[in-house]
């Protein structure tokens, strides 16, 4: 015998899995960034925001990945967007520009 569901539960369960449909860019822009391949990155982020576009820790990782190519005014963007959808990303801007500031003149001191 198979599993019968309800259509609550039907639609209940097609809503999740395109919940987790639409995260794959994003998980993969995630891990493209981490190994430096920013431009790739940015466009699976753009994927994901075009798949998703109220979700503001799209905009903020995209911002991140821009900054960290040399992107600042897109990345400031960005940032701007992530703050309108849910104003606690401002201190998560705040301090990974800093990081990321302080790890480039670190780098470019050696």
């Amino acid at each position: 015998m198979g599993i019968f569901f309800n259509k609550k539960t039907s639609k209940e369960y097609l809503f999740m899995a395109r919940e987790e449909y639409n995260k794959v860019p994003s998980n993969m822009a995630n891990t493209k960034s981490l190994i430096g391949l920013y431009e790739e990155a940015i466009s699976d982020y753009s994927k994901a925001i075009g798949l998703s576009s109220k979700d503001p820790s799209y905009y903020f990782n995209r911002g991140n990945t821009y900054r960290l190519a040399g992107r600042y005014n897109e990345s400031d963007l960005d940032y701007k967007r992530a703050i309108e959808l849910d104003g606690n990303y401002i201190q998560q801007v705040e301090r990974i520009k800093a990081f990321i500031e302080k790890n480039k003149r670190n780098s470019e001191g050696e």
